[in-house]
């Protein structure tokens, strides 16, 4: 193995004055170590001449003496004084448009309150110039004058209200050819998804299987047939829509009913449906889901109160059956 030579030296001049190396060729380290110990030495003395006294920094030689001066030893810029928090600032100059009142502001003779005081004064005394100036006339608001239009007015109302029927329309019967469900074309159905159906609802009508295990039955059909091809289309995974599309839903109608006076009216997209209330004149249904420019209501308005309801006949069928 071959030795590694002498490491090689190196040198520069010192010109610190703690030392006084006057130039002289010292080592690097040594020439270092000498500018540290003389940049220490300076920051010392700086600060040899202040002295910490809450947050301001005070000369050590002057702290008792004059006022505290604010900075460093040297000032790199000229500070601006801060902000006494008892400065008092001056109202603006008052003017007025009359020069014998201006001539009285400048010389403080009349100040901007006796100015706004004056002016106040003239607008008070021009209102009771004004209202004095009317004719005030005792009339009783409570008085009752005889009028023969208003009576009969008041009467053609009061027949008006005692003609309207509540049942007319009834709500309960509605219109011919009415059906609050969608019809579905089963030919555009599936022919997978109308099994699927047919062996839930069977099962549910049938053997009086549970809507919960009915959901979980069309949950799995629906998971099967994405596992086998998961391009086919996957049937609903509820009973209720099952049943609608193979239309053994039960038709239950949602009739709007009104807030105040609880009257029950005919369903949405009837021809004898109402905006408002006969009797009270309040909105049956929410503003916000109904056609603008439209008279009847639309088919996604929602009511306000909503009352389900199903056909007398199906009531009456179903009743019989019981019997």
């Amino acid at each position: 193995m071959s030795s590694a030579g002498p490491k090689k030296v190196r040198y520069r001049r010192c010109h610190c004055q703690k030392h006084k190396c006057n130039g002289a060729l010292v080592q690097e380290h040594i020439a270092r170590a000498h500018e540290q110990s003389e940049l220490r030495s300076k920051t010392n003395v700086s600060q040899a001449h202040y002295k910490r006294v809450g947050e301001r920094i005070v000369p050590t030689t002057i702290r008792d003496a004059g006022p505290v001066p604010r900075g460093f030893a040297i000032s790199l810029h000229e500070l601006q004084p801060p902000l006494s928090p008892d400065v008092t600032f001056k109202d603006p100059r008052c003017i007025s448009e009359s020069p014998v009142e201006q001539e009285m502001l400048d010389y403080g003779f009349l100040t901007g309150e006796d100015l706004d005081l004056m002016t106040h004064a003239e607008e008070n005394q021009l209102l009771q110039e004004a209202e004095d100036n009317l004719d005030h006339l005792d009339i009783d608001v409570d008085a009752r004058f005889d009028d023969p239009d208003e009576e009969e007015d008041m009467e053609t109302l009061a027949a008006a209200t005692n003609d309207i029927d509540e049942d007319d329309p009834d709500p309960f019967i509605p219109d011919e050819g009415f059906s609050a469900t969608n019809d579905w074309n089963l030919a555009d159905v599936p022919p997978h998804l109308l099994t699927i159906y047919a062996v839930v609802s069977w099962l549910h009508l049938q053997f009086h299987l549970p809507c919960v295990t009915c959901n979980a039955l069309l949950t799995i059909f629906a998971c099967i047939l994405v596992a086998l091809a998961p391009t086919i289309d996957v049937p609903f995974i509820t009973l209720q829509s099952s049943n609608r599309v193979l239309g053994v839903d039960t038709t239950v109608f949602t009739l709007p009913v009104c807030p105040t006076c609880r009257d029950v009216f005919p369903p949405a997209m009837s021809t004898k449906s109402h905006d408002t209330c006969k009797n009270c004149g309040v909105d049956i249904f929410l503003p916000g889901t109904m056609q603008r420019g439209n008279l009847l209501c639309c088919q996604n308005a929602h009511h306000q109160v909503s009352l389900p309801s199903s056909i007398r006949t199906d009531q009456i069928s179903s009743q019989n059956s019981w019997s």
